[in-house]
């Protein structure tokens, strides 16, 4: 499994740092991590397959916060 090259490579790095964080003091990555290690995948596609994972539950929570609560009416940059 590669990364991807396209797109920001300091917003790469930070989910890279991210995912190897949460792979060592989350419980829940930590047990992802584990079942993949013993299926014998390499530990870069660990780290991309957590921090993937990470992303798209992070996506779909924030699309879940009301308008209201990302700004003003008609300026919502910060919500997806």
């Amino acid at each position: 499994m590669a990364l991807i090259h396209a797109g920001e490579p300091l917003l790469t790095t930070v989910l890279i740092e991210a995912a190897r964080r949460l792979r060592r003091y989350e419980p829940r990555w930590r047990e992802l991590s584990a079942s993949m290690a013993a299926r014998r995948k390499a530990a870069g596609a660990i780290v991309g397959a957590v921090a993937n994972r990470w992303l798209r539950g992070l996506f779909h929570q924030l699309k879940q916060v009301p308008a209201a609560a990302c700004g003003e009416q008609g300026r919502e940059v910060a919500c997806v």
